[in-house]
């Protein structure tokens, strides 16, 4: 008898501890494999990825905002706004009201807490009393809101990437009080790979399944925790193979003064105060533009969500793909991102694991803007005074909650 009951005491003992260990609070771990096209599972052979997709959910694409360049499509991921809505509309960028220049590779800038609107991710937990951390994002620098994460790191491509995943893991070891339950994590080796080498080269091949592999050490090591932590791993855009023989030069066309340009390979951004210079600029533009669309402010097509924001260039010229600009002192890389996400290859990867996601579930292409409310379902934060484009319907299937 008494053994019977030490076992059914040890049975509501074990209940008890499922229950307890249901009830917790669950984490997420946002991954972004910058660059990762929403094909390179598939094509590049990254195992774990795929494993991971099969015990959860994936999507067939992942659609960029315009433009998509690294900073804009980040600091979306995080905020669930167009770039338009949120501020951060390139990786370079003017603001004609201050006369000032953001620029993604000036520390100052990065780690200005006035260029960055809406609310991200970090900011709306902190807010909420959830402890967060961020090896890497944009955004995660700089003061939003007066709020920082709880744990953050100044971006540095030199630190190695399993050092990245040791402080991720780190910071899950912490005395719950003290440990994050939303962490972003952020790897660029396959972008860097897609510009250096294309998208189909086995240099990207490579980095893929380098990236893979210390994606799987990180799920392996996060599993002995037994924590309820849920993965979500996106990609900022993908990436095309480009006319490198073939830029497109229009040096001879813009005028010599009394115009800020702000250049990139696959879209350039044009501000003047002359009004009659614009015209005049815009004109002369629009006779040579057989490979590329230039637009004036406000102009360009709506599914681009490019229009509302006073940032945006009072002329913007846009490439066809797979032509680029040819820019003065720069060389033409083999690949390239940065057009409207109706360019199938600029389709980013999304794939979610964990005890909140659905197994074995495949998904229709989506806007990266409704990443953000899926995130806040799982973390359970309150976002219902935020004004944001992204809705959770859309996500809302892959979840295992009503």
């Amino acid at each position: 008898m008494f053994k019977k009951l030490q076992f059914l005491g040890f049975v509501f003992l074990l209940l008890g501890h499922i229950a307890i260990s249901q009830s917790r609070d669950s984490y997420v771990i946002m991954i972004s494999i910058d660059g990762m096209r929403n094909d390179y599972t598939e094509i590049h052979d990254a195992i774990n990825l795929k494993q991971f997709a099969s015990s959860g959910a994936i999507a067939k694409s992942m659609l960029p905002s315009f433009p998509s360049k690294t900073f804009p499509n980040h600091y979306t991921l995080v905020t669930g706004m167009y770039p338009e809505h949120h501020g951060i509309i390139a990786n370079t960028f003017y603001d004609p009201a201050s006369k000032m220049t953001y620029r993604g590779s000036n520390p100052n800038t990065v780690q200005d807490g006035k260029w960055y609107g809406g609310t991200p991710l970090w900011v709306v937990a902190e807010q909420q009393n959830i402890k967060t951390g961020c090896y890497f994002w944009i955004g995660s620098e700089a003061e939003i809101q007066d709020v920082r994460p709880s744990y953050y790191k100044s971006y540095d491509e030199n630190i190695p990437e399993t050092k990245r995943v040791e402080q991720v893991v780190d910071w899950l070891k912490l005395p719950e009080s003290d440990r994050p339950r939303f962490i972003t994590l952020y790897f660029e080796l396959v972008d860097d790979a897609g510009h250096n080498f294309g998208p189909l080269a086995p240099e990207t091949k490579s980095t893929v399944q380098q990236i893979d592999s210390i994606i799987g050490q990180l799920n392996d090591q996060v599993a002995k925790l037994n924590l309820p932590v849920n993965f979500v791993l996106v990609s900022d855009h993908g990436m095309i193979q480009v006319d490198q023989e073939n830029p497109i030069d229009i040096t001879g066309i813009l005028p010599k003064e009394g115009v800020t340009v702000v250049p990139e390979d696959t879209f350039i951004l044009l501000h003047s105060e002359d009004e009659n210079l614009i015209d005049e600029t815009y004109n002369n533009l629009k006779l040579f533009a057989r490979d590329f669309d230039v637009y004036k402010k406000g102009f360009l097509p709506d599914n681009f969500h490019f229009n509302s924001t006073p940032l945006a260039g009072d002329l913007t010229l846009i490439a066809r793909a797979p032509k680029v600009f040819g820019i003065m002192g720069s060389a033409i890389k083999p690949g390239a991102h940065g057009y409207n996400s109706t360019i199938p290859e600029m389709g980013g990867s999304f794939i979610a694991w964990g005890p909140a996601i659905k197994k074995d579930i495949t998904i229709e292409p989506f806007e990266n803007i409704h990443v953000f409310p899926l995130i806040a379902r799982i973390l359970n934060l309150d976002i219902s005074s935020l004004e944001i484009d992204g809705r959770l319907e859309v996500l809302k299937e892959i979840l295992k909650e009503d």
